[in-house]
């Protein structure tokens, strides 16, 4: 299915080197004539409304939780800020990848 476009890009990249994006820039983004303005308004409440939604939201799924299961999920989160505020070990920190000035 993509063998054929995919042949045709690899013989123009081959032949004219990268002129081919180049060229797709040109004519598929700044010679394009086609154009939509958007206009944006702000709100003034839109974030009172998310946080309000968000409570609403929050305090339905509480209301349908029996005690045991809030006490569940206060410990869960009690046990995770615990983890989340210990220092990673050197061991795991020295298995993050990191850039070099050089890279």
């Amino acid at each position: 299915k993509f063998e054929k476009p995919l042949a045709e890009l690899k013989s123009k990249i081959a032949s004219s080197g990268s002129k081919v994006f180049q060229d797709m820039i040109q004519e598929l983004l700044l010679k394009n004539t086609h154009r939509t303005t958007i206009e944006m308004k702000p709100s003034k409440t839109m974030e009172q409304e998310q946080i309000k939604d968000e409570e609403d939201r929050l305090q339905s799924i509480k209301s349908n939780m029996s005690d045991e299961q809030i006490d569940e999920v206060i410990l869960k989160t009690n046990q995770l800020k615990a983890i989340q505020a210990t220092d990673d070990s050197p061991e795991a920190r020295a298995t993050i990848p990191s850039l070099q000035l050089s890279d």
